[in-house]
């Protein structure tokens, strides 16, 4: 026999006592069986709907804290914007006035630079001498300026950010 005739004989085989050994060793009735089971399957489909309605509820709440986060996130960065555009709108104007006051020192600078030369001309004897003295001077300045900028420089203009960024926050007390 071929090896397909020797499964199908078995499975038959299988089933056959199966069956007859499933109605001698049967504890109930065939209507009380398939009540039993029946009462199972309801059992088991009320379990699932509960798990199922658990798990809708539990989903919703999960749906309800994205929708809270998303709120909470974008209020946050509205309040950043609006933060950023104060302390902008405080940083700039600090910085205008400095750009100005240096302008007029420059000028003032400037003014009394060459005043100082038609000076010294003046004593020299020679406007040429005056001009060439002062322009020295001020090379020499610019240059001692350039070599400490590191010292002088920096500090300064931190100071000068940190106060215009930070002045509306309390501070605290030790």
């Amino acid at each position: 026999m071929k090896t397909v005739s020797k499964i199908m004989i078995a499975i038959g085989a299988g089933l056959a006592i199966g069956s007859v050994l499933g109605v001698l060793f049967a504890p109930d009735k065939g209507s009380e069986t398939r009540r039993k089971l029946r009462e199972g399957r309801e059992g088991w489909v009320k379990r699932t709907e509960g798990k199922l309605k658990w798990g809708k509820e539990k989903l919703n709440k999960i749906e309800e804290l994205v929708v809270r986060f998303k709120a909470y996130r974008n209020t946050r960065l509205s309040q950043l914007k609006l933060s950023t555009a104060e302390k902008t709108a405080n940083v700039l104007p600090v910085l205008i006035a400095v750009l100005l006051a240096a302008l007029v020192f420059f000028l003032f600078l400037t003014i009394v630079c060459i005043v100082l030369a038609l000076l010294i001309g003046s004593w020299l004897n020679s406007l040429w001498m005056g001009f060439m003295i002062v322009s020295g001077l001020i090379l020499l300045l610019g240059l001692w300026s350039w070599i400490s900028r590191e010292r002088w420089l920096p500090i300064p203009i931190m100071n000068l950010l940190i106060r215009a960024l930070f002045k509306d926050i309390p501070h605290e007390k030790d």
